[in-house]
C-alpha cells in the first residue's frame, strides 16, 4: 500500500453556520491523504493502473461547491464519495481549513477526538484557521 496526498486544493465556497458566511463565502483549503495500492502503477507507468488525481480533485470541487452549514458535513460527503467511487482505497483523511472564520474559536480545548457513524473527527486550531480533520476508520465500509 502507498499513500497519495493531494495538498493545497483551494476553493471559494459558501459554508458556515452563520447566514453571513453563506452569503459572503470564504476561501477554504482542502488536503486529502488516500491509502491505496501503488505497486501496479509504479511498475507499469500507466494512468489506468493508478488513482487518478484529476478525478479526485473534481470530486472534491463538486462537494466543496455544495453549500453546507458544517465543514464536518462537507468532509463526510467527500469521504463517502471517495469510498463509494473508488473501492480500492483504504484509509482516507480529509482536512478542511477555513481561512477567515467569522468567529475565532480555540478548539485546542477539545482534546479528545470523537467518533460519529464511523467517522473520526479531531478538531484543531492552527495559525488563525479552524481545522477539521476527518478520517474514516478502516474497520469496513457499509455496502450499498
Amino acid at each position: 500500500m502507498g499513500i497519495i496526498e493531494l495538498e493545497g486544493m483551494e476553493f471559494y465556497a459558501y459554508h458556515g453556520y452563520f447566514k453571513s458566511e453563506r452569503i459572503v463565502g470564504n476561501r477554504f483549503e482542502v488536503n486529502i491523504s488516500i491509502e491505496t495500492n501503488c505497486e501496479k502503477a509504479a511498475q507499469s507507468d500507466h494512468l489506468s493502473d493508478a488513482l487518478n488525481y484529476e478525478d479526485i480533485y473534481g470530486l472534491v470541487k463538486e462537494e466543496m461547491h455544495q453549500r453546507s452549514h458544517l465543514l464536518e458535513h462537507v468532509a463526510g460527503r467527500i469521504l463517502t464519495r471517495i469510498h463509494s467511487e473508488y473501492k480500492e482505497v483504504g484509509k482516507v483523511s480529509v482536512k478542511i481549513s477555513k481561512s477567515r472564520p467569522s468567529m475565532v474559536v480555540i478548539l485546542r480545548l477539545l482534546v479528545s477526538p470523537w467518533n460519529v457513524n464511523g467517522y473520526f473527527f479531531a478538531p484543531g486550531f492552527q495559525s488563525g484557521k479552524i481545522l477539521y480533520i476527518c478520517t474514516l476508520k478502516t474497520v469496513g465500509w457499509p455496502s450499498g
